[in-house]
């Protein structure tokens, strides 16, 4: 029987977790990613939102 999607990614974290530096590795990626993001200007820091944009960000 074939995984459904959920259950491939519940494996895959599993397995991600299990492997100390494969973890860190991937999570040095996501800050890499995020602070790439974050130059661009894809992301926006507290100070550069207005009232309503943060509101939203928290409420999401």
């Amino acid at each position: 029987m074939a995984l459904t999607s959920d259950e491939r990614s519940a494996l895959w974290r599993k397995r991600q977790h299990e492997d100390i530096a494969k973890h860190e590795e991937y999570k040095q990626k996501e800050r890499d990613r995020y602070r790439k993001k974050k130059e661009k200007g894809v992301i926006k820091t507290v100070e550069n939102m207005t009232e309503r944009e943060h509101r939203k960000q928290r409420k999401n």
